[in-house]
């Protein structure tokens, strides 16, 4: 006579948490106020602010279910979110990183539409994809980063079909810890607060080493390459500002694109030492080789000067169609 089945285990037991309370949120309503990775308010975000990050109907920005740690969301435990009705036998995408994965979520959710494929999500505001193996409770950030890992081991020691896409702004991370190696050596105001000042710090070695981890495990990773910005000085634009919709020179919305690349394949190569990634770069639907798109047609290119709209990365599902199709065709 077999052994009673002990239930649900690893990330199939946390998925199904999850759902529990996602569940019980929206039975009673509950919503957090906006917060970076660290539960506090973010940088510029008004405390109780919950458009800041999409959390309101008619502001173009992807929302999270409720219940679900991320951007706007404060006083959340992080744990792998479910993006679409979860199935324990479905293949999974695990979308991993920073607000820039965050602005991602419309696309991917588009690509999965109709597919037997789970989708969950680890994002959160100013907190890069970084190798957080000691849970020591330091903060929100290092917290999701840890239960992601965590969450991805059981799915590998499991046997589970899957792939982690990671995204992170890449080039500002890198531009930003220059500026504070700077301002460390001679003084010259990087500008950024203590908390952001740590973010930078923790992407420069931890993300780095979040790749040779997921290659030395064989993970298959995809990299969701740099999305255009608005630069803090620009041209005034006569047709909006607040999202900006005029076009910008591309070396302007896409700063150290080349450096930027070299760096991504450079990671990439550590897991196709093992495993199977992809560098997912769509620029192409609203950049041309010299030029960034503020409006292409009548969807707007940005939400703020920082992240994409929803209904752009939306409409830009097809990028995402290959990492889809990885999950049916990979046994």
């Amino acid at each position: 006579m077999s052994a009673p089945s002990p239930g649900p285990r690893g990330p199939l037991r946390l998925l199904l948490l999850a759902l529990a309370g996602l569940l019980a949120a929206t039975l009673l309503g509950t919503a957090a106020p906006s917060a970076g990775a660290d539960g506090r308010p973010a940088p510029g975000a008004p405390a109780n602010d919950l458009a800041f990050r999409g959390d309101l109907e008619g502001v173009d920005a992807p929302v999270l279910p409720p219940g679900c740690f991320g951007p706007a969301r404060s006083g959340i435990d992080p744990f792998p979110c479910p993006l679409n009705k979860f199935f324990p036998r479905r293949p999974t995408i695990v979308l991993w990183g920073d607000s820039h994965a965050y602005q991602w979520i419309p696309a991917l959710k588009e690509a999965v539409q109709g597919e037997r494929v789970n989708l969950v999500s680890f994002v959160a505001g100013s907190c890069p994809p970084v190798l957080i193996t000691n849970n020591n409770g330091k903060g929100a950030c290092r917290r999701s980063n840890y239960v992601a890992l965590r969450t991805v081991e059981a799915l590998r020691r499991e046997n589970k079909r899957f792939k982690v896409v990671l995204g992170s702004n890449w080039s500002g991370f890198r531009r930003a810890y220059r500026k504070i190696v700077l301002e460390d050596a001679v003084g010259a105001p990087s500008g950024y607060d203590d908390y952001t000042k740590e973010m930078v710090r923790l992407a420069h070695e931890g993300t780095p080493d979040l790749f040779t981890r997921l290659g030395r495990m064989g993970v298959d990773v995809d990299i969701i390459g740099q999305a255009a910005t608005v630069p803090e000085r620009r041209a005034s634009c006569e047709a909006g500002e607040e999202p900006y919709v005029c076009d910008l020179p591309r070396w302007r919305a896409m700063p150290e694109e080349r450096r930027t690349d070299g760096y991504l394949q450079r990671q990439q190569d550590k897991i196709k030492r093992t495993a199977r990634s992809r560098i997912v770069d769509a620029s192409s639907g609203y950049c041309t080789d010299f030029v960034c798109r503020g409006k292409v047609g009548t969807i707007q290119t940005y939400f703020d000067d920082l992240h994409l709209s929803a209904t752009r990365t939306r409409n830009l599902a097809r990028f995402f169609k290959p990492a889809v199709r990885d999950m049916h065709r990979f046994r």
